[in-house]
């Protein structure tokens, strides 16, 4: 499969610590709905560092990562945002006009294409 449209993005939040115990009993319901109904993801992965969080996604295409976005919406959006507050957006690829209208009001970031190769 060609990578040549794929995009990810690194999205770095705080969480209070007050929080925290909510922010890992979502955490795998998020992931788990992710897997499981949405085929152009490549990678869904939330790290943490003491009150830091680093949601690292890949996707297929700007498409796939517009699904996610969908989804996300819908099903965790309220009570994800409720318990973080949002640090920085940054987005990796060449991700299409309607993708960037949505990621553009959250501050994204973003980093074209200047060369190198995925395995």
């Amino acid at each position: 499969m060609s990578t040549e449209n794929e995009v990810a993005w690194l999205f770095e939040l705080e969480v209070k610590p007050e929080n925290r115990q909510a922010l890992e009993a979502l955490v795998p319901e998020m992931v788990e709905e992710t897997q499981k109904t949405e085929p152009g993801s490549r990678a869904y992965q939330i790290f943490s560092r003491e009150n830091s969080i680093s949601v690292y996604e890949r996707y297929d295409d700007s498409d796939a990562a517009l699904e996610h976005m969908k989804n996300f919406g819908e099903k965790f959006a309220a009570r994800f945002m409720a318990l973080v507050t949002p640090v920085s957006f940054t987005l990796l690829g060449s991700p299409s006009p309607e993708l960037l209208e949505v990621v553009g009001p959250i501050g994204a970031i973003v980093h074209t294409p200047l060369g190198g190769y995925v395995k």
